[in-house]
């Protein structure tokens, strides 16, 4: 009886654990590992939310599309990237591929993706060397394009499949409410 008592106290605490994980810890320890998920952009100029990004597999590449592209007031707005440099030419914006050739660094320990090319689709025609890793646990990644020497970095942050969906709301709300401006 003693043991079947300790058993039963050993599940009962097991899975209340595991309860109070999944509500404090959105995501999983192999979500965490990979740059593979959603991703909310913010804008170097007004630390405002930009884009939603989707990263994810090809093989062994991985790649970037636009989920949602969000209004700043002042910044071009539109719902297809006009003017942009083929073969993104009047292409929407929403499900544009703008990240891709990105391999897995070849030290086994690093979470660094290395040799990746990068449309911006706020120039409409610049493409850049890159490369991102993993930080603060895998909540945040560095995405960084390289001209020549120079370079710029900025941070993502890791959204959940319902808060990406939630901005892809919310863009199409900011469509209703905002004129274009391309």
């Amino acid at each position: 009886m003693k043991k079947c008592s300790l058993i039963l106290l050993w599940l009962v605490a097991t899975f209340a654990s595991a309860a109070l994980f999944a509500k404090t810890n959105k995501f999983t320890r192999a979500q965490l590992s990979s740059p593979v998920g959603y991703w909310l952009t913010i804008d170097d100029k007004s630390n405002k939310p930009r884009a939603v990004v989707r990263l994810y597999m090809v093989g062994k590449e991985l790649r970037g599309d636009t989920m949602a592209g969000l209004y700043i007031p002042g910044q071009s707005w539109g719902p297809t990237c006009e003017k942009c440099i083929a073969p993104w030419t009047d292409k929407p914006i929403h499900d544009l591929t703008f990240m891709w050739n990105f391999f897995k660094s070849g030290k086994t320990w690093d979470s660094t993706w290395v040799d990746g090319k990068i449309f911006d689709v706020s120039s409409k025609k610049d493409i850049y060397r890159s490369k991102l890793w993993l930080i603060d646990q895998g909540k945040k990644i560095k995405v960084r394009g390289y001209v020549f020497v120079f370079y710029r970095t900025q941070t993502w942050n890791r959204l959940t499949h319902h808060e990406a969906l939630g901005y892809v709301e919310l863009m199409k709300e900011q469509r209703k409410k905002y004129p274009f401006t391309d």
